[in-house]
């Protein structure tokens, strides 16, 4: 019953994402790239179709997947050490350096803001405070979900006032 839940409120967030172009959930930004051009082309019905008939299937195979597969994980994650965690760090970097294109500086310089925001909070293994300035509300960290969604939705706001008052040079 919590994984239907967990799952209606994932489709839930695709609703937006298909209509107008603002992701409700973080695992519907993808949904909004193909989504939202079916929605402006007048296939808004099938749009939602398919993403509740993939959000079946995908919340099915991943109960499958959670129920089979967690026990062996789990030894897997007990073994990751400092040797992996350098691992994983090249390997956000190359992918950083890969993703870049032309504009490495741009890349780089996303890359440490992505960073220094997740800097914020206390830190998991001395328990200390980190830029929080003094806030309480900063003690628990930046929320990532409600910042990139907040980032779509100003956006696809500002493009469409920009499409309907047009300014005149």
């Amino acid at each position: 019953m919590l994984a239907a839940i967990y799952y209606g409120a994932m489709y839930g967030g695709s609703t937006t994402a298909i209509l107008v172009n603002i992701p409700g959930e973080l695992s519907s930004v993808v949904t909004t790239i193909d989504g939202y051009q079916m929605a402006r082309q007048g296939r808004a019905g099938p749009a939602l179709a398919i993403a509740a008939l993939s959000s079946f299937v995908a919340g099915t195979l991943g109960i499958l997947g959670l129920t089979f597969f967690a026990p062996p994980l789990a030894e897997v994650a007990l073994k990751i050490g400092p040797p992996e965690y350098f691992g994983l760090v090249v390997l956000a970097l190359s992918v950083v350096v890969s993703l870049s294109g032309k504009s490495l500086l741009k890349g780089f310089a996303s890359a440490a803001l992505g960073a220094l925001v997740a800097l914020i909070g206390i830190d998991p293994t001395s328990g200390q405070k980190r830029f929080t300035l003094g806030n309480t509300e900063l003690v628990g960290g930046v929320d990532f979900i409600a910042v990139i969604i907040g980032l779509f939705a100003i956006a696809e706001v500002l493009r469409k006032y920009r499409t309907s008052h047009p300014i005149d040079l």
